[in-house]
């Protein structure tokens, strides 16, 4: 399900009037014909959002448990004193495990998914991966048209920026 692009430029064209977050959302909901054109494309963003930082989390709980993210690069740490064949074999048997318990973007850990879930797991993921795909070439497309030292609000207008955009996508298709 994509969102209407016209809607997006609207959204755009909002947002260039607006730093208060709480003041664009009272002028979204208390204009009936903006609220009756975008409303629905905001909400499924927020979605998204919302499900995107939700998976994350259940993520970062099966990998790290309740480390501080400070603390998490101690966490796959090896012992230094730990080398040679039965360090080696240690290591494998516990990847072997911890690929088991890989959670899917819906907390399915792999071993526990069948090929129905793993097939609705795989268009998912290839959904991200186009998505991030036309974001990375988006960006790059930003980044080469940014003259060093200066901000995009500075040098570059959000037309443009959606004309970047754009290009982007077709590029990546």
């Amino acid at each position: 399900m994509q969102t209407d692009i016209n809607d997006k430029h609207l959204l755009a064209s909002i947002v260039e009037q607006f730093s208060d977050p709480e003041k664009m959302t009272d002028y979204i909901i208390n204009n009936s014909e903006i609220w009756t054109q975008v409303g629905r494309t905001l909400i499924l963003e927020a979605c998204r959002e919302l499900i995107s930082t939700f998976r994350r989390r259940q993520r970062e709980v099966a990998y790290f448990g309740n480390t501080p993210f400070e603390k998490r690069h101690e966490f796959h740490r090896p012992p230094v004193d730990n080398n040679g064949p039965a360090a080696v074999q240690a290591l494998a048997r516990s990847n072997l495990n911890s690929l088991m318990n890989f959670p899917l973007e819906d907390g399915t850990l792999l071993g526990d998914s069948t090929h129905d879930k793993l097939t609705k797991m795989i268009g998912y993921y290839q959904s991200t991966a186009r998505s991030s795909a036309v974001k990375a070439k988006w960006l790059l497309l930003v980044q080469q048209s940014l003259p060093d030292g200066k901000r995009v609000r500075d040098v570059m207008t959000n037309e443009r920026l959606n004309e970047l955009r754009e290009e982007a996508r077709r590029d990546t298709r």
